[in-house]
């Protein structure tokens, strides 16, 4: 394992160390105690997460809104929470960090006429997150990503480049995009590079045209690639003829 594939999996650690016993970040962990660079880059990645957690627990909502709350709840049963190797408080960073990454830039309402642009231009800035967006679930298993994409009613890419397939990926997530449930598989190249798959119904682009060729913009190499009513949005910072070469094998 190399420092950047244990940073895609450290983002996902609780600052106050309750996922030490997960065996999901164990080889991350050991990663950090043997290698002194990666260590204090966790250290002050969770110094981090601990100054968010102390800001939000700062944050109080309107009075109206916790008597909506209280009023919504009553009588209702406690239902026990799901396990997720991202921890709410890491969505509440992103949120309040990122200036509501999730929920304003992908949610913002814009017109049909411009909304490839603005559908490239979230999607670029919900995959810039360092050392990589924040996923809702880490794995290296490709089948356990879609099934946990299917599971969450996500779009589901129709066909995958055969490299790929045989690939480890970092993980995925699930979240909305003007509306429309979107999907995030990211690919974990052997050199530690990322090669991002967001996976979007083709009407939440109605009326734009798909571009045919291969683009670059900052930093960025994309594709856009269209089958069975679902547009699959390549992105990597990968070298393009790396790139070229995974998406047409």
């Amino acid at each position: 394992m190399n420092n950047e594939t244990a940073k895609v999996i450290l983002s996902a650690y609780r600052h106050d160390g309750a996922d030490a016993q997960d065996p999901l970040f164990t080889d991350a962990l050991q990663q950090a105690r043997l290698d002194p660079e990666l260590g204090k880059w966790f250290e002050e990645q969770r110094a981090f997460d601990h100054r968010i957690f102390q800001a939000v627990q700062r944050i109080e909502a309107p009075t109206s809104l916790k008597e909506v709350l209280t009023a919504a709840g009553q009588g209702l049963k406690a239902r026990p929470r799901p396990r997720s190797p991202v921890p709410w408080l890491a969505l509440a960073a992103v949120l309040v960090v990122g200036g509501l990454l999730l929920v304003g830039p992908l949610g913002v309402n814009r017109s049909r006429n411009d909304s490839l642009a603005v559908f490239q231009t979230d999607a670029l800035a919900m995959l810039s997150g360092q050392p990589g967006p924040k996923l809702d679930l880490v794995t290296p298993s490709l089948p356990a990503t879609q099934a946990y994409i299917a599971g969450k009613k996500g779009p589901l890419a129709p066909a995958l480049p055969a490299t790929l397939k045989e690939m480890n990926t970092a993980g995925c997530l699930v979240t909305e995009w003007h509306h429309y449930r979107i999907s995030v598989t990211c690919f974990l190249m052997p050199d530690g590079q990322l090669v991002h798959l967001v996976v979007l119904p083709r009407d939440a682009l109605a009326g734009a045209s798909l571009p045919g060729s291969f683009q670059t913009a900052d930093g960025w190499r994309m594709a856009y690639r269209e089958r069975g009513g679902m547009v699959m949005f390549w992105a990597t910072r990968a070298p393009m003829n790396e790139f070229r070469t995974l998406l047409q094998s």
